[in-house]
Parts: C-alpha cells; sequence; structure tokens
C-alpha cells in the first residue's frame, strides 16, 4: 500500500504513516486530528470500495444537509459471501443500538463538524466496539442514514481482528451494554444483561428468567415514553425483534417451563 500510494501524482493525496502502532483505535482519533474536510469517509485497507461509493455518499450527504452520519449495506467476501443489512432511517436505526451496530461503520461518511467538540472521539475502553460506542455517544445529537446498496466489501479472513479476539467478546459486549444502558438511565440487572448479550451462547434457560426479562422488556418500553429516548413507534419494532430473539433461544436451549414461560407471556395484551 505505501508504495503504491507514493507512486501516485494527485496532490490531494497524503501519505502518512505512524511511527509506531497506535493500533485502529489511536489511528482513527489521529486521522480525526489531521482532517479539515467537510466530510470523512473511511475503510479498511484489504477491503473494496465500490467505484461509485464515495460520490453516492457525498451526494445524499449534500442533498440532506440534516443527516450527520451515513453508511450503506456490506457485503462480506473471502470465508464468506453475507450479506449485512442496517435500518434505513434513523427512527430505526437508534433502537436498534439495543442489540446491533447501528450502522455498518466501514462503509460510513461523517460530518466532521460532529468532531469540533474533542469528547467525540473513539475509546479504547470498547476496543474492537469502538463505533457502538461512539453510536452511543451521538445518539441524541446526530442524525443517521444508512443506503440501501452495497457500497462496501468486507473481506473476512482467519485473520480478522474481530474474529482472532473472538474469545474476549462475551466480556467486552457485557461491559458495553452494561454502559449503554447506564448512559439511558435503564436499569438491568446481571442475569438479564447476560442473557440478553449472549442469547447466542446461553446453555440453559429458567422460567424465571423469561419472566424478568419480559418485565425489563416491558420497563424499557415505560421509560421511552416517559424520557422519550427512541422514537415510540420503532422502540416497539425493536421489541417485537428481541421477543423472536428470545423464543429462538428459548426453543434452542429452553427447558419446558421457560417454553411455558414464553408462550403465557406473549399471549398478554401488548405482548404478542
Amino acid at each position: 500500500t505505501k508504495h503504491i500510494v507514493k507512486s501516485m501524482t494527485d496532490k490531494r493525496i497524503k501519505f502518512i504513516q505512524n511511527e509506531k502502532n497506535l493500533r485502529l483505535v489511536g489511528t482513527l482519533n489521529k486521522g480525526l486530528a489531521l482532517i479539515n474536510t467537510e466530510y470523512i469517509v473511511r475503510m479498511d485497507g484489504d477491503d473494496i470500495s465500490h467505484p461509485e461509493r464515495i460520490r453516492k455518499l457525498v451526494d445524499y450527504m449534500e442533498a440532506h444537509p440534516e443527516t450527520d452520519i451515513c453508511g450503506s449495506n456490506i457485503r462480506c467476501f473471502g470465508n464468506t459471501n453475507e450479506l449485512w443489512t442496517y435500518y434505513e432511517t434513523a427512527e430505526y436505526i437508534k433502537p436498534s443500538l439495543l442489540y446491533r451496530s447501528a450502522v455498518g461503520h466501514a462503509s460510513v461518511i461523517f460530518r466532521m463538524n460532529l468532531f469540533k467538540d474533542n469528547s467525540n472521539r473513539y475509546s479504547e475502553r470498547y476496543i474492537y466496539m469502538e463505533d457502538r460506542d461512539l453510536w452511543t455517544r451521538l445518539l441524541r445529537s446526530a442524525k443517521f442514514h444508512s443506503l440501501q446498496e452495497e457500497l462496501y466489501q468486507y473481506r473476512i479472513t482467519g485473520e480478522n481482528s474481530t474474529l482472532l479476539n473472538r474469545n474476549t467478546r462475551w466480556e467486552r459486549t457485557m461491559n458495553f451494554y452494561r454502559d449503554f444502558f447506564n448512559h439511558l438511565e435503564i436499569g438491568v440487572s446481571e442475569n438479564v444483561l447476560r442473557f440478553h448479550c449472549g442469547m447466542g451462547l446461553i446453555t440453559k434457560i429458567d422460567a424465571a428468567l423469561v419472566k424478568e426479562y419480559f418485565s425489563w422488556l416491558n420497563m424499557i418500553s415505560s421509560e421511552n415514553r416517559a424520557r422519550n429516548i427512541f422514537n415510540p413507534t420503532a422502540l416497539d419494532f425493536h421489541l417485537q425483534v428481541l421477543k423472536i430473539k428470545v423464543g429462538n433461544a428459548i426453543s434452542r436451549v429452553g427447558n419446558f417451563g421457560s417454553v411455558l414461560a414464553y408462550n403465557r407471556l406473549m399471549e398478554r395484551p401488548g405482548f404478542g
């Protein structure tokens, strides 16, 4: 990459090399400190940008000055050809943070005025989840959008940092969501948090946990109505998504009591 970039004669291209390994978060923050353009578009060195990606992102931002962050769908290649899709509009994007990344970080364009405040920087606290942490801190101040096109190709190999650090994902996810719900001033017990973060990893579910989890979902809804955290219609949609995820987890590993508790809860008004 170094030799290819240095061979280019376009004066708009600036090559900057770290004197030491700053890792991803440090390098992202260094980039933010150096950039003085209206927009920033980022990508990883071993991925592929659609030839029209930057034009389409900039065109959207120019036509929608109210939007601060815009991403796109992402097509994986290498070990998988999975398509990662994201909700299109802010009303659905923001509450999706309850259980996933709001927009595809590698694919995004930002307005640089988001980063005039130095507190809006990536944090080493959430290594490999630095994007979700940033979305959380921009939740109330920024407007998100995601183009429903495949404009970015993400390489999946055995060397991806996300895959190489899979063994710490559980702990990192727990730490992030513990702080996420604290940021929203929504209380959560360790049992509920563990279940929320690891529906695909839980090996045993009991009826009491099912009831506790659904009571917690109801509390989120009540807190939202009281403090207008998310768009109510969008939040209702995402709570339904979570209920489906709970049902899938229970059907996979739940005992008879947990299945029965889930079915009874889903029969109640407001749960179906």
